[in-house]
C-alpha cells in the first residue's frame, strides 16, 4: 500500500462536497478509503443536506475521515473554499459524491506531481458512466501543458473531480472566485495556468457519473453562461484586447450568423494561435495546435466561403508560418473529408 497515513500531515487533502447525496455516497466515500495509496485526510463537508447524507459519513469510523456540517447551504464555491482553508495536505484531490476513484488514482497522481514540480493542476482521463454504474464512453484529455492551455480557450479540457493540485499553488492564486457559483474550476485552471503549468494522466483513474440529477444538467444554461464571462474575462487580459462575450458564444456554439460574426471569431483564433506559440519551442506541438486552428478556422469561414474578405483569416496565418500552415491546412482537409477532427491527436500529447 502506497503511503503511510500520517494525519498531523498527510500528503493528500481529498476533499468532497456533499449536497444530498445519499444514492451514491458510499460508493464515492468507498472508493476514497480503498485507495493504494494511504497518506491522506479525507475532508467530506455536508453542505446543509436534507437527506441521509450526515448518517451515511457518520457511520464510517476511518480515522481519515473529517466530517464538517455546514449551518445553512454555502453553495459548492465556498464549500470548496472551506476545506482548501482547513487542508493540512501538499496536493488537494477532488471528488464529487456521485463520482467513483479507481483504485490506483491517488497513487498515479503523486508519483506525477512528485517527478514534475512545474505542474499545478493534474487532471486525469475518465470512463463515464450511468446511474447504474456501468461504463458509457471512456474519455481522454491533451496531456501536455501547451495543448491544454489551447484548449482552455475553446472548452474546459480539465474533469474537476478527477484533480489533483497542489495546495501552495492553488492559494497563491486566491482559491475559488467565491463570486463564482457556477464554473469556478474552470476559473481557476485559467488563474492556474498563469503561475504554473496544467496536465493530464492519459490514464482512466475516474468514473464520472452522468444522471439526470447532477449539476451539469440541471443547471447546464447556466454554466454556461458563466463559462461564457469566465473565457471572455482572461482571454482579454491575456490577449490585451477587448473581446465581447458574443464572439466568445458564436465560437463555443460555431454558429455566426454573418461574415462579421465569422471574422470576429476567427480573427480571436489566430490572436490566440500566435500567442500560444510565442513559448513553444517545439515544432511538433506548434504544428498540432496550428493545425488544429486551422480546421477551427476552417469551419468558422465555410459557410461564406464565397465571400472573398473571409479569406484573409487563413492568409494572416499562412504568412507568419507558410510551410506550416500549409502542411496543417493539408491534414485539417484531410482530417476532415475522414470525419475525425485534428484534436484527436492532441489527446495523447
Amino acid at each position: 500500500m502506497g503511503g503511510t497515513a500520517t494525519l498531523s500531515n498527510p500528503k493528500i487533502s481529498v476533499i468532497m462536497a456533499v449536497r444530498d447525496g445519499e444514492k451514491y455516497l458510499r460508493q464515492a466515500v468507498d472508493s476514497v478509503l480503498q485507495q493504494t495509496f494511504s497518506d491522506f485526510e479525507f475532508i467530506i463537508i455536508d453542505d446543509y443536506s436534507i437527506d441521509s447524507s450526515t448518517r451515511i459519513v457518520e457511520e464510517y469510523k476511518d480515522l481519515r475521515i473529517r466530517f464538517i456540517r455546514n449551518q445553512s447551504h454555502l453553495g459548492l464555491t465556498k464549500t470548496l473554499n472551506l476545506g482548501l482553508d482547513i487542508a493540512k495536505g501538499e496536493y488537494i484531490a477532488r471528488l464529487d459524491a456521485d463520482d467513483v476513484c479507481l483504485p490506483n488514482r491517488f497513487e498515479d497522481q503523486v508519483k506525477f506531481l512528485n517527478k514534475h514540480p512545474q505542474i499545478g493542476v493534474l487532471g486525469t482521463g475518465i470512463s463515464l458512466i450511468d446511474d447504474l454504474g456501468n461504463i458509457i464512453q471512456d474519455v481522454h484529455f491533451p496531456t501536455n501543458h501547451n495543448l491544454i492551455k489551447w484548449q482552455l480557450c475553446f472548452y474546459n479540457p480539465i474533469v474537476h473531480p478527477s484533480v489533483m493540485m497542489r495546495l501552495t499553488a492553488v492559494r497563491q492564486v486566491g482559491n475559488y472566485d467565491p463570486a463564482l457559483i457556477h464554473s469556478q474550476d474552470y476559473d481557476l485552471w485559467w488563474r492556474m495556468s498563469f503561475i504554473s503549468e496544467l496536465a493530464n494522466l492519459y490514464e482512466i483513474d475516474m468514473h464520472l457519473r452522468q444522471h439526470p440529477r447532477q449539476v451539469t444538467n440541471v443547471q447546464r444554461s447556466e454554466q454556461f453562461r458563466f463559462g461564457l464571462k469566465i473565457d471572455q474575462k482572461h482571454l482579454s487580459a491575456l490577449l490585451g484586447i477587448s473581446i465581447s462575450e458574443d464572439v466568445i458564444r458564436n465560437l463555443w456554439t460555431n454558429n455566426y450568423p454573418a461574415p462579421e460574426d465569422a471574422i470576429s471569431a476567427g480573427q480571436l483564433v489566430v490572436e490566440y494561435l500566435d500567442r500560444t506559440c510565442e513559448s513553444i519551442r517545439s515544432n511538433q506541438l506548434k504544428r498540432l495546435i496550428t493545425q488544429d486552428a486551422i480546421l477551427k478556422i476552417y469551419s468558422i469561414i465555410s459557410p461564406f466561403v464565397k465571400k472573398p474578405k473571409i479569406w484573409f483569416l487563413l492568409w494572416r496565418t499562412f504568412s507568419k508560418r507558410p510551410l506550416l500552415s500549409l502542411q496543417s491546412l493539408a491534414c485539417a482537409l484531410l482530417a476532415r473529408i475522414k470525419g475525425s477532427p485534428t484534436i484527436e491527436g492532441l489527446k495523447r500529447v
